[in-house]
């Protein structure tokens, strides 16, 4: 998130430096192993393996916590931020690769609306 804002504001080389370190903020946060991809441009997908008890919540925590912990101690001049969108399934399921990406997708931006409040088009009744 923010990454055209660094590139323009700060340049090519910060706007890099950002997705290396969103790389390796990802590849921390996968505790019980797994796989980090750039699909290309800022777009990465996280293939997490975890245990039936863990839940898809706890990757998002985690990912979050990686991003405070490498924003406290920055030497950018542009904090790290992240959309984290998750999609569980099982091995036993047959599922097409494309769908699963699409369906994190959606849960990334269904996060970030809820973040931005009733600005974004959520709307609030009471």
């Amino acid at each position: 998130n923010g990454l055209k804002q660094a590139n323009d504001r700060f340049g090519h080389e910060v706007g890099d430096a950002l997705i290396v370190a969103a790389a390796q903020t990802l590849t921390h946060a996968l505790r019980n192993g797994g796989l980090v991809a750039r699909l290309g441009g800022v777009e990465f997908v996280v293939l997490a393996l975890h245990s039936p008890a863990d839940a898809s919540a706890t990757l998002a925590d985690c990912v979050e916590s990686q991003v405070d912990a490498f924003n406290r101690g920055l030497t950018l001049p542009h904090a790290l931020r992240l959309g984290v969108g998750t999609q569980e399934f099982t091995w036993t399921e047959v599922r097409v690769l494309h769908g699963l990406v699409s369906s994190a997708s959606a849960a990334m931006y269904r996060h970030k609306r809820s973040r931005r409040g009733p600005a974004w088009g959520n709307t609030v009744t009471s």
